[in-house]
């Protein structure tokens, strides 16, 4: 079997998996990588002569590491599907199996970057409340940089899942489309304030099957993650930032609650991540921090 084809085996697995960002990006670098590979089989494929050179290939084309260690997990992914999948329906002999490609653990992601404090409060500040697009921005930014959301799971709230006496808003994750999680993640009173002078005006935009709790504002309905990227782009250029994306501010709730020593597992559930790992890495950034600082304290080279 040809590694595209077997790639696309994997795409079609792969839809009721995966969020179709997550298998967009993950096929596409298995795609890639069948390119680099050539006409080798996939039964054929091995760490030394195929995996390794291709990690060392993106190096030197100016590739991170965080990158290239992308790239390693999803063919870890494909090779997965194929020894659990591939294997029992098409009698697949792989000469490698999924955990012999290296991985690593602890890289901190380029994008691991979270919005500090006054970033914040120069984002705050553009929000003049004269415009119903100032009202309703700050009201999707708050509630973003409060609770942690992903900007997936924003744009999918309904204003059913505000609750605003218990201060607490029902998140869907969905990691998995065949079976979406939910969660409460609570916010404070500051979201609360913003959330009710939001309301009122959202009930003179919604059509009436809308439910959604952010829209546009010429009756285009609910908002997509590319609107709310270009919301908060704009804002951003107003006050001079550079260099973030909406998901700095998932990191900046995370990296709060690590600082303040919140136990690990309450900080997985608030974030919906599935395995510890992901919540680990903002108590390793906080160890990696202490660390610097303790070298500089003490003139470490």
């Amino acid at each position: 079997m040809t590694i595209h084809e077997a790639v696309d085996q994997f795409f079609a697995w792969g839809v009721h998996r995966y969020t179709q960002r997550t298998l967009t990006i993950y096929t596409n670098i298995c795609r890639q990588f069948a390119c680099y590979a050539s006409d080798t089989a996939i039964e054929e494929v091995t760490v030394m002569d195929h995996i390794l050179p291709y990690s060392q290939k993106l190096i030197r084309e100016g590739k991170s590491e965080t990158t290239a260690n992308l790239h390693l997990i999803a063919l870890r992914q494909l090779w997965k599907f194929c020894e659990r999948v591939l294997a029992d329906h098409h009698g697949l002999q792989l000469k490698m199996r999924h955990d012999a490609i290296p991985i690593r653990g602890r890289i901190r992601a380029r994008h691991h970057k979270p919005l500090t404090t006054n970033e914040w409060q120069l984002l705050r500040g553009t929000f003049t409340r004269e415009t119903t697009a100032d009202i309703r921005d700050e009201a999707l930014l708050t509630l973003l940089y409060d609770t942690g959301m992903r900007v997936s799971e924003l744009v999918a709230l309904n204003v059913g899942d505000v609750d605003l006496d218990r201060r607490e808003v029902l998140a869907i994750t969905r990691k998995r489309r065949d079976a979406a999680g939910y969660r409460s993640i609570p916010f404070t009173p500051e979201t609360e304030r913003v959330l009710r002078g939001w309301l009122p005006i959202l009930a003179t935009l919604h059509k009436k099957s809308e439910r959604a709790l952010f829209v546009g504002l010429r009756g285009t309905g609910r908002l997509t993650t590319r609107q709310v990227e270009r919301i908060f782009r704009a804002r951003c250029r107003a006050v001079g930032i550079t260099g973030k994306t909406p998901h700095s501010m998932r990191h900046a709730f995370a990296q709060r609650l690590a600082s303040a020593q919140m136990y690990q597992p309450y900080l997985q559930q608030l974030l919906g991540h599935s395995s510890p790992a992901s919540s680990q890495v903002y108590y390793n950034i906080q160890n990696d921090d202490v660390h610097k600082a303790y070298d500089r304290a003490t003139d470490v080279a």
